[in-house]
């Protein structure tokens, strides 16, 4: 029972990874990661794309030594709003590189930062545009939408821990088509007018560049971009209609809409999505939990041999099975699953529980079942064998195989053993995460009854 307790921590598919998973699509916090203050939605309305930028001066991300000897590179993509007087209200993180600690040194670098103010006929404007923060080997600066070459900042200098001096200077172009927000599909979690545009245009039209931008629209349309779904095909009009119903149920709204948590739940920080998720993943019907076990099974099945060199359940999810590609049946059994974690959370439905006997019978259920695949696997008995005795250190492949044979294992369990046992590593994985959350000071969960 030791060696399956180890190696199903090492497998909590149905958790944690699913928390991440579901946590990608939920509303985007009207006020989440702001540099300064919490304004209103409402106060990025004027917000204008101007043809050639503002230039901006942002503070240098740390980025050491070690992380480069590590390894640790990756790109981040930055969106954010320079307010009239050229401070930067908000920096959103909208397209990831992968690592937390990446996007986190990236989203702070633009949101310390500063601009030249955008001046029209005496009049300041706000701005909204975008950047590419890129560590590795030189850590450089890249507008989006920019064709000439990368603008480099100094290594050495860039290494220094707690250096507060201005890094980098960039001009911003102004943003793409795709985040038009006259596209009504460019919403996805509050109705819109029934306006269109053409997403098959490369630029804005003239006439629309001054044109105002509301934030919310811009970063719900650049999630729909980078998850490779057109604003006007038949997934974007999926996306609405779900996160319509989403937005119009009371109990969900009341838990999202107006209560002082919303900011907490949906914010950029994967500690509080996690734990949301890992409380939400409980209170859902065994029927949901098992629906989640088939989707992370797909996903794998979809996945190369090594899942890409990828060693996260999460990550390989949102790779091989993109909503932009998923079948009408499981788009829309993933967001019936989403649709349940709120709704449940919201009306505080009960934790799923097990008792030790429970857990017990439930992991000799799936230890059984993994005996019987692998009577004639050697192989897969040695990589089994690998996992348990060094988790972390078996090569992507290994781990892949692992994952999808304890997938297998999990699906081929009968209920109510295979409920058993994924609501034993869910409630193991929410302990850790909340042993975890006692360390970081400000993460509260939402609370749909502190919301009335």
């Amino acid at each position: 029972m030791k060696t399956l307790i180890r190696f199903n921590n090492g497998f909590p598919i149905a958790c944690v990874s699913a928390f991440f998973f579901l946590a990608a699509c939920a509303p985007v916090a009207n006020n989440a990661a702001h540099a300064s203050g919490q304004p209103e939605t409402s106060t990025f309305a004027d917000a204008l794309t101007p043809p050639g930028g503002v230039p901006c001066r942002f503070k240098r991300p740390p980025y050491t030594a070690l992380q480069r000897q590590l390894g640790i590179s990756g790109s981040v993509h930055v969106t954010y709003v320079v307010n009239a007087v050229g401070r930067i209200d908000l920096a959103i993180v909208d397209k990831s590189s992968g690592n937390q600690e990446l996007d986190n040194a990236a989203r702070d670098s633009v949101a310390q930062g500063s601009c030249a103010p955008y001046v029209v006929d005496g009049v300041a404007h706000r701005v909204v545009q975008n950047t590419t923060i890129t560590f590795g080997p030189a850590l450089t600066v890249k507008p989006a939408s920019r064709t000439d070459g990368p603008m480099a900042v100094d290594s050495a200098s860039a290494i220094k821990p707690g250096n507060a001096s201005p890094g980098h200077t960039s001009q911003q172009a102004a943003l793409a088509n795709p985040l038009n927000p006259l596209n009504p599909a460019n919403r996805v979690n509050r109705a819109t007018p029934a306006t269109s545009a053409s997403s098959a245009a490369t630029g804005l039209p003239a006439s629309s560049i001054a044109s105002p931008l509301p934030l919310e629209q811009a970063i719900q349309a650049a999630m729909l971009q980078r998850m490779g779904i057109a604003p006007d095909s038949a997934r974007a009009a999926q996306i609405k209609r779900w996160s319509a119903r989403i937005k119009d149920d009371p109990d969900i709204s009341r838990l999202l809409g107006n209560g002082p948590n919303h900011a907490s739940v949906f914010s950029l920080s994967p500690q509080v999505r996690a734990q949301f998720f890992a409380d939400a993943v409980l209170r859902l019907s065994p029927e949901d939990r098992s629906k989640l076990l088939e989707l992370m099974s797909k996903a794998l099945d979809n996945a190369p041999p090594d899942c890409g060199g990828l060693k996260d359940s999460g990550l390989v999810i949102s790779r091989y099975m993109p909503m932009a590609k998923m079948s009408d049946t499981d788009f829309d059994s993933y967001f019936g699953v989403t649709f349940a974690m709120l709704k449940q959370s919201a009306v505080q439905a009960p934790v799923a529980r097990v008792t030790e006997e429970q857990r017990a019978e439930a992991m000799h259920a799936v230890m059984n079942t993994l005996k019987d695949m692998l009577k004639s696997d050697a192989e897969g008995t040695r990589d089994i064998a690998a996992a348990v005795v060094d988790p972390t250190g078996v090569s992507a492949e290994v781990w892949c195989k692992n994952a999808r044979l304890y997938n297998r294992a999990l699906l081929a369990t009968p209920q109510p053993l295979r409920d058993w046992s994924l609501v034993a590593a869910d409630t193991d994985a929410k302990a850790r995460l909340n042993s975890l959350g006692k360390l970081v000071p400000g993460v509260a969960l939402p609370s749909a009854r502190s919301q009335d």
